[in-house]
């Protein structure tokens, strides 16, 4: 018997593998990522990037009493990116600066609203959701909004 005809075809990329949480593999790296010993991933085409996101964005991992707030370059306004980063110093500066406020801000703003789920915030949650309502508008901005904003308050 041919092994094709026992094995089954898996998508070439993760993000059109909608079975994929049923054969993942929790590894030590899903394990110091969620145990706080590591905070980002980076990697090549191919490395299981994609596999990660969707583990920590899944019922798998949220049923924890955890929160994952994930974020997406597809999502991530390059237009914006690119005015933002020609009114600074350089290209990697503004990467970095770039995605550390959004990454800051879009954590924020989940945590406030699972606090929101269970009850009152906090003093301190409730001053910084009237900050980010001040700044962007809306308690719950978008990731456009935030990084249009950010470029407009570095002109």
């Amino acid at each position: 018997m041919d092994i094709k005809d026992w094995m089954p075809e898996f998508p070439i990329a993760s993000e059109e593998d909608n079975n994929l949480l049923n054969y993942f593999v929790k590894t030590d790296i899903i394990t110091q990522l969620d145990n706080g010993e590591k905070w980002l991933v980076l990697g090549r085409k191919g490395t299981g990037k994609t596999a990660i996101f969707k583990y920590f964005s899944s019922p798998l991992f949220l049923t924890n009493k955890k929160i994952s707030q994930p974020l997406n370059f597809r999502d991530y306004p390059w237009p914006v990116h690119k005015l933002y980063k020609e009114s600074m110093e350089g290209e990697i500066t503004a990467y970095f600066r770039s995605w550390k406020y959004i990454i800051i801000v879009q954590a924020l703003i989940k945590l406030i609203q699972e606090k929101e789920k269970e009850g009152d915030l906090n003093r301190r949650l409730k001053i910084a959701k009237k900050i980010i309502t001040k700044l962007y508008g809306s308690p719950i901005p978008g990731l456009l909004e935030v990084i249009k904003s950010k470029f407009s308050r570095n002109k």
